[in-house]
């Protein structure tokens, strides 16, 4: 999910409305399929039509039926029935979505290129959130209902809500040629079958105010019963890990035992190795300050075809 704020359901409906209005207003489809394929400089609208339907994930707006359709199953027609004794267990399960690289993706090695892999990771990344998240979506949509985060009055949070995307590092292993491949959000152990790995940073905010990761997974029912708590959103709007110091700290030097129950330590155990490889990701950050075009010569600037 590259982004999402409130589902704008108004203009959806209007949009859906308008369309199907437009549709069954237009005149017999069926002569007008004929004109299309018998007429004159048929073979021209033939070939053109071939070449949209082969690269129909590349036409205008495609993108955003993709993106959209993803957030909107799992937040509003086909909503996640997770029962909650089996949730926790589902935390850190990947999530596959089919597509395949067209004609238009292809570099001059009639390869994916690699600037595509973020536009299938931006659908990826919009089931996995929304699959796994959409109960505590749906909390922060209804705060003041929910009273999930409050403000230094101790009164429930209003504004916009917004999942951002913050940061994105991808990892080429292998090149996709014009074929079918699935995308897969979360782990998986077949590395053979793996072309690219990436890591992704988001942000999740409510108004002005900055929600905890651990507030919004308890909020989604995703993690299990600790001893102490986990992090809570105090009055200031600022997050409180209430947590035993002892029990965390077991965690560091004891091994997890692997059973079938996904309980704190577990879970902990397992946030722990994923911490080792985002903490890589967050170094990126100290790039912004290697950029020195603005205060010492350069090597050149050049002009894309497409720049005013």
């Amino acid at each position: 999910m590259a982004s999402a704020t409130a589902l704008p359901l108004k203009s959806i409906l209007f949009t859906g409305t308008l369309v199907l209005g437009i549709g069954a207003s237009r005149a017999n489809l069926r002569s007008q399929a004929t004109s299309f394929l018998t007429g004159p400089g048929r073979n021209s609208r033939i070939l053109a039509a071939v070449i949209l339907l082969a690269n129909l994930k590349n036409v205008p707006f495609a993108w955003h039926y993709r993106v959209w359709g993803a957030i909107l199953r799992h937040c509003l027609f086909s909503k996640p029935r997770i029962p909650p004794a089996l949730a926790t267990s589902t935390l850190f399960l990947p999530v596959i979505s089919s597509s395949y690289s067209p004609l238009l993706e292809c570099d001059y090695n009639l390869h994916k290129s690699n600037s595509t892999y973020f536009s299938d990771l931006d659908v990826s990344r919009s089931h996995l959130v929304c699959a796994l998240l959409q109960p505590g979506i749906d909390r922060i949509q209804h705060n003041v209902q929910e009273k999930l985060v409050l403000d230094k009055e101790g009164r429930p949070v209003r504004g916009g809500w917004g999942i951002m995307l913050g940061g994105v590092a991808c990892s080429f292993k292998r090149e996709i040629g014009y074929k079918k491949v699935e995308g897969k959000g979360g782990k998986d152990v077949d590395e053979k079958a793996i072309f690219a790995s990436a890591i992704s940073k988001y942000v999740v905010k409510l108004g002005r105010l900055t929600i905890h990761p651990e507030v919004f997974l308890q909020a989604s029912g995703m993690l299990p019963p600790k001893p102490g708590g986990w992090s809570s959103m105090s009055n200031s709007g600022e997050s409180t890990p209430e947590t035993l110091e002892v029990e965390t700290t077991d965690v560091e030097t004891a091994e997890v035992e692997v059973t079938d129950e996904w309980d704190w330590r577990r879970v902990e155990a397992e946030n722990k190795k994923g911490l080792a490889i985002a903490e890589h990701l967050g170094a990126l950050d100290a790039l912004h300050h290697e950029f020195t075009g603005s205060q010492a010569p350069a090597l050149g600037r050049y002009r894309d075809f497409v720049s005013m």
